[in-house]
């Protein structure tokens, strides 16, 4: 069996550089948080236009991750960076994460929340004896998600336990051009079973999508009932 280390999860994120922590109420921002392809517009505003690598790839350059979250009914955004917001709403603000505040411990249990697009992936071919591509199979079952959220942080955690999943479809694009996206938001507990591994999970996002609000993982002690 192949061993996934945290060079092949997150080779194009510095462990070392530090992680940064925005967060705002969404209605600080002018955009249709519900539109995903705004949401996204809306997010990368916030960061330099000379962020290093081509354009479709600045994003995952510089860590950017977000999320909306309902905290004390208010929906707001949570972004997550490892280089610092150029601007920031006037009713946010940003923080340096290090230390305790961001590391975990072999053996720690940990109470977790992650929103993914939950797709299965396999290969095809486009025609016979042509290449074969990676193609998107279908969407996980609801019944599903804590095993396939298990399997995609096998060897970060272990004993994951789904507390709560709430399943969002949303459709956005140009109009006679969208697209549907399934995005899964879920609250698990688990114990850390590779600090390092799961660092670098948390840094590079989990799963698809992430440019539409998808992959940032969110970790804070726990303790199991």
């Amino acid at each position: 069996m192949a061993v996934t280390t945290p060079e092949q999860v997150a080779p194009g994120v510095d462990r070392e550089s530090p992680v940064y922590w925005t967060t705002f109420p969404a209605a600080s921002v002018q955009a249709d948080w519900s539109d995903l392809a705004a949401a996204h517009r809306a997010v990368m505003r916030l960061f330099p236009t000379t962020l290093p690598g081509a354009a479709a790839e600045r994003r995952a350059t510089a860590g950017i991750l977000f999320r909306v979250d309902n905290i004390g009914g208010v929906p707001t955004v949570l972004v997550q960076s490892c280089v610092p917001p150029e601007s920031v709403p006037i009713e946010g603000r940003t923080m340096t994460v290090t230390g305790r505040g961001w590391e975990n411990r072999n053996g720690d249990l940990i109470a977790l929340r992650v929103a993914v697009n939950p797709v299965i992936r396999g290969k095809s071919q486009a025609t016979p004896g042509g290449p074969k591509k990676d193609v998107t199979r279908g969407v996980v079952p609801p019944e599903g998600i804590s095993a396939w959220l298990s399997g995609k942080l096998a060897g970060a955690v272990t004993d994951l336990e789904v507390v709560n999943h709430y399943r969002d479809t949303y459709r956005f694009g140009p109009k006679g051009a969208k697209r549907s996206l399934v995005i899964d938001t879920v609250d698990a507990i688990a114990t850390v079973a590779d600090a390092q591994l799961l660092d670098a999970m948390r840094r590079e996002g989990l799963g698809r999508s992430k440019a539409y609000g998808c992959g940032l993982i969110t970790a804070r002690p726990a303790v199991r009932d």
